[in-house]
């Protein structure tokens, strides 16, 4: 089925027989991360299913509140060091500095140690002190918190060794395929067992799972990179390293903004209703660009490399083969979303405020994404991050001043125009650097 799939994406992105080690790497990769996430999600939805049904809701909306409100945290426990980790080991490990490798590990699993008990610390003040997120069973919320803060950090920086590594498939089948099993089959375990299963046994079940995916991925370092490291001494560039980490920490910051603050606004300005109404167009209209997101996993490490070795002409070919890929996922899904927009809204019973106009306005923000390819990912790969902070500070500054001008008066068809704006410029500005800093052409219109 891959081999199959591929040959029809090969045929449509203009594989390059002088190219083949990209063409393959980038197909191959793309239908098994597609095929994998696909699975996921099936597993995603029977887990959640088995939770609920065996819990109840209120246990189970009181284990997804405490584990999303700590999944925010993880961000300012790993400050930017998975993508440092993707850039920098892949480098490294093609120039066999392993050295360097060794101590860019180090460095960034310590950090996300010691900021993981500072955050948790912080956040047992902020819940005492608020008075939210109380109910957590018998267990203690900084026990709970600095566990979960840590081994979910550990396991990111693990994930984006192995995706440095271009180890893609690797790199996600633990989080996104072993995680949801071992939920799924404690809790079948504890039913059978006649277990009464509340909220401490869900929170229990989660962070087992965690512990039990963290020791299999560290096994997976082990065996790929870790071994290879044992009787290297490490070699520090702290200051290179930590400045680079705090500008992609700054970078996902700004983005987490700009991500939110439609929502927000739109639940300050108008009904609740709307803000839920809205948050499942912006779903839908967020699916038009997966194949961007599963394609810049992909060849981040690749573009990393080719920069390093200055091959401009290679890095454009994999560049317009990966936009054409992404062209070839995306416009189809657009334009079925588009012609069935009714549809889909009745499906989920939202069918309200307009929601048809605001999906056709974010799918055409979408669109604008797709088109312009992956310039986010040749800006942090290159080393430019900068210009994408420039840039996705123009869009959040465009997107906070359009919604507080459009949405009070036109609802989410206002607050879809401000965001659809907001990631057209964003990505506009972002193809503009690429463009005069690296000289590559990132649509699926560039040279091959």
């Amino acid at each position: 089925m891959i081999t199959f799939i591929q040959k029809i994406l090969e045929r449509f992105i203009g594989k390059d027989e002088t190219a083949d080690y990209f063409s393959d790497y980038v197909v191959k990769n793309s239908v098994r991360l597609l095929l994998l996430q696909c699975v996921s999600l099936g597993l995603g939805f029977v887990a959640n299913y088995v939770l609920i049904k065996f819990a109840g809701v209120n246990d189970y909306g009181s284990y997804v509140y405490i584990f999303n409100f700590l999944y925010l945290l993880v961000n300012f426990c790993i400050l930017g060091m998975d993508t440092l980790l993707v850039k920098h080991i892949s480098l490294y490990d093609e120039a066999h500095k392993y050295s360097e490798l060794k101590g860019v590990v180090f460095l960034s699993l310590g950090i996300s140690v010691v900021a993981s008990i500072v955050i948790a610390v912080i956040a047992t003040a902020f819940v005492d002190v608020a008075g939210i997120l109380k109910n957590t069973a018998s267990i203690n919320w900084f026990v709970l918190s600095v566990s979960t803060l840590a081994m979910i950090s550990l396991s990111t920086l693990i994930q984006a060794c192995l995706q440095g590594l271009k180890k893609i498939t690797l790199s996600q089948v633990v989080e996104k395929i072993i995680r949801p099993l071992i939920i799924i089959l404690f809790a079948l375990a504890l039913f059978v067992a006649g277990k009464k299963i509340g909220l401490e046994e869900l929170i229990w079940i989660n962070l087992s799972a965690l512990g039990i995916s963290l020791l299999i991925n560290y096994l997976l370092f082990q065996k790929n990179l870790g071994l290879k490291l044992g009787t290297e001494r490490a070699t520090y560039s702290v200051g290179d390293w930590t400045r680079a980490s705090l500008s992609f920490f700054l970078l996902g910051a700004l983005y987490m903004v700009n991500s939110r603050i439609d929502v927000f606004l739109l639940g300050l300005f108008r009904a609740n209703d709307e803000v839920g109404v809205y948050n499942i167009v912006l779903k839908v209209s967020e699916m038009v660009a997966f194949g961007l997101i599963i394609i810049n996993f992909i060849i981040a490490p690749v573009i990393a490399r080719l920069l390093e070795h200055g091959n401009l002409s290679r890095l454009q070919r994999l560049v317009t083969q990966s936009a054409r890929m992404v062209l070839l996922i995306g416009l189809p899904l657009m334009l079925l979303i588009i012609l069935f927009r009714k549809n889909i809204l009745l499906f989920f019973g939202v069918n309200l405020f307009n929601g048809q106009e605001a999906l056709v306005i974010l799918c055409c923000g979408q669109l604008v994404n797709i088109l312009c390819g992956s310039v986010g990912t040749l800006l942090l790969m290159s080393g430019y991050q900068r210009f994408s902070i420039y840039s996705l500070a123009a869009g959040t500054i465009f997107n906070i001043i359009f919604n507080l001008i459009l949405t009070p008066k036109y609802g989410i068809v206002g607050t879809a125009i401000a965001t659809a704006g907001s990631v057209a410029i964003w990505n506009c500005l972002m193809y503009f650097f690429v463009r005069i800093k690296i000289n590559i052409r990132p649509t699926a219109f560039g040279i091959a």
